[in-house]
């Protein structure tokens, strides 16, 4: 069953339909789900697990920097960027989540029946979609997002808010435009010194892939799918969030390559390409020197082919990584569906082709199968980056 404090929110004290609530920050209408229509999804969902606690993921989404859009455009469009933000939202949630507007910038999402990991897969395809809609003119719009869940952080809404809302500060503190989970924002194996190392991490990421790729999406898109392909796999939610750090960082190591190299329109000589392939280990130097030991290994072993015709070490199937297989598969699907500066994205169909062809001799066969899985099944979206801003086709 769904937890009381869920099952309640926001509904009328009549048990009618209001369509509407009163925003906390603004005092005027905002638009939430009807409450007939949540209502009935929890119901369905108590029919399933009578007697259980279903699961219910929060993702909280604040928008960046919204005071500087209000110094420099005025109250008035910062109350009019809510409102398209709201209406983007909603259209991209499902007809039983429900979507508030809390505060100022701030938009709740609840989520019926989604542990963590999905809501943090939900959050990352909102936020990729608000970064790429021009909501405002001469401004990017970004979000950033904290998650939490029933049960795996609490089950009153006091512990999942409190452990949302930590979330989503060090989402803000480690660059903004990003989605961190609860066990995220806490984990153990960082300590205060090691937490301004990764932040580091992340703007160095940052910056290589808005200097090279004119986009930030590639690495946090790389990250997202391999999220996907993890749980697809079974591996657990520590491990997977793990993985999910190590492929944000996968192509940190470029930062020692000559920028002509990575940003050449043409194909790489001979030379060139001996070039690239240190990237995988400086970056996993960087990684180690961070005190992130296992992702380290990962990240230089994430070139490796099944078939032993990789680099840097020319590993071969099982004595791969799996992470690092992961990761491989996640990077080339992203690659191949986005613009670059010397060709095309293809659509996402040729790149499953691609990715089967390849299957047993560049990549795992068992990844590629969870990659083919979640697309078919619609429980994966491909956000390759168009430089007219459409995704690609199917």
């Amino acid at each position: 069953m769904c937890p009381p404090w869920y099952r309640g929110s926001s509904a009328p004290r009549d048990g009618r339909s209001s369509g509407h609530a009163r925003s906390p920050s603004r005092g005027r209408p905002m638009s939430t789900l009807p409450f007939a229509e949540r209502r009935a999804a929890i119901e369905a969902a108590d029919r399933e697990s009578p007697g259980e606690t279903v699961p219910v993921a929060l993702v909280l989404l604040d928008v960046d920097r919204l005071q500087a859009v209000n110094a420099e455009h005025g109250p008035a469009a910062g109350d009019e960027l809510l409102d398209r933000l709201e209406e983007l939202l909603r259209s991209l949630v499902r007809p039983h989540d429900t979507l508030l507007r809390i505060g100022g910038g701030t938009f709740g999402l609840a989520l019926p029946g989604a542990r963590r990991l999905d809501g943090l897969l939900v959050a990352e395809r909102l936020r990729t979609v608000v970064a790429r809609r021009p909501l405002l003119d001469g401004r990017r719009v970004t979000l950033s997002a904290g998650v939490a869940a029933v049960p795996d952080d609490g089950r009153t809404r006091e512990e999942i808010e409190r452990h949302a809302r930590r979330a989503l500060r060090w989402a803000k503190e480690h660059g903004r435009n990003l989605c961190a989970v609860a066990g995220e924002a806490v984990a153990p194996e960082l300590d205060e010194g090691s937490g301004d190392i990764l932040a580091h991490l992340f703007a160095v990421v940052e910056s290589i892939d808005a200097q090279h790729l004119h986009t930030r999406d590639h690495s946090e898109s790389v990250a997202r799918y391999a999220v996907a392909v993890g749980q697809e796999l079974g591996l657990d939610e520590a491990h997977v969030m793990r993985i999910r750090r190590a492929a944000f960082l996968h192509d940190i190591g470029k930062i020692a390559i000559d920028d002509t190299i990575l940003s050449k329109p043409d194909r790489l000589t001979d030379a060139e390409f001996e070039q690239i392939k240190v990237h995988p280990v400086v970056g996993a130097r960087m990684l180690h020197h961070a005190g992130l030991v296992e992702e380290a290994v990962w990240i230089r072993h994430h070139h490796e082919r099944v078939d032993g015709r990789g680099y840097p070490d020319g590993l071969a199937g099982e004595s791969i990584p799996v992470e690092a297989r992961i990761i491989f598969v996640a990077d080339s699907l992203e690659a191949m569906t986005s613009d670059r500066p010397y060709r095309r994205g293809m659509p996402v169909a040729s790149a499953l082709e691609e990715l089967r062809r390849c299957a047993g001799t560049q990549f795992d066969p068992a990844v590629v199968d969870a990659v083919v899985r979640l697309l078919d099944d619609g429980r994966l979206e491909v956000l390759g980056l168009r430089e007219d801003g459409s995704a690609p086709t199917c």
